[in-house]
């Protein structure tokens, strides 16, 4: 589990899946649908993980599709708030 890897970095970390992502994304947002997003902390409020329900089942044809992808997202999410590579937040999301 990842608190246990990184607990005092993720304590306050907040994780969130919505439906889907926002439909007005700004110009210079990518073209391509989000699987995820990271919300770096604030003084309003601590740093969040979302994920986003529909495009993530969307591309999985099984639930140990859809748990490996999951788990690849939040990895990626995880990794570009604390600055390591995804592969080292969670080593077995990587592997066949």
């Amino acid at each position: 589990m990842l608190a246990e890897r990184f607990p005092r970095r993720l304590a306050h970390m907040q994780v969130l899946v919505e439906e889907v992502p926002p439909t007005d994304p700004g110009p210079w947002d990518d073209a391509t649908v989000l699987l995820g997003r990271v919300i770096p902390p604030s003084r309003a409020h601590p740093a969040r993980v979302i994920v986003y329900r529909r495009p993530l089942q969307t591309r999985c044809g099984s639930e140990a599709e859809l748990e490996s992808l999951v788990r690849q997202v939040l990895s990626e999410q995880i990794g570009s708030l604390l600055n390591i590579a995804p592969e080292d937040i969670d080593p077995g999301a990587w592997t066949d």
